[in-house]
């Protein structure tokens, strides 16, 4: 499944959902330094949960270029990520909502673009 979503600041989390038989979503958006690309997925505790970050150059940036930070939030609150994670993979202990967000590293990047986000649930 493929998706182009442009999330708006504080948004409140897009649910991700995935094709019959399938255990990969594919979504993707743009994102500025201005806001935060947040989705959502239910797992189950035992699940494995993978999310990967693919940042998409804009032409002539230079370097460092567009680069994004990811970070998961867990049911209970408790966060796993930093500024610049693009790859989070976890065995899901607590069944619920989890919520993935996607924000441009301010530390090193000021630019905004595009991004591909990959969340795998096995």
């Amino acid at each position: 499944m493929s998706v182009t979503e442009t999330p708006t600041p504080a948004a409140t989390p897009i649910p991700l959902s995935f094709p019959p038989g399938s255990s990969v979503a594919t979504v993707s958006g743009t994102v500025s330094a201005a806001d935060t690309a947040v989705y959502s997925v239910e797992a189950n505790a035992g699940q494995q949960l993978a999310v990967n970050v693919v940042a998409h150059q804009p032409p002539g940036a230079g370097l460092p270029g567009l680069v994004l930070g990811t970070s998961i939030v867990f049911p209970d609150g408790s966060r796993q990520g930093t500024p610049s994670s693009t790859s989070l993979d976890i065995v899901v202990t607590q069944s619920g909502t989890y919520v993935i967000s996607i924000a441009v590293n301010r530390m090193i990047s000021l630019l905004s673009g595009t991004y591909t986000l990959e969340v795998t649930l096995t």
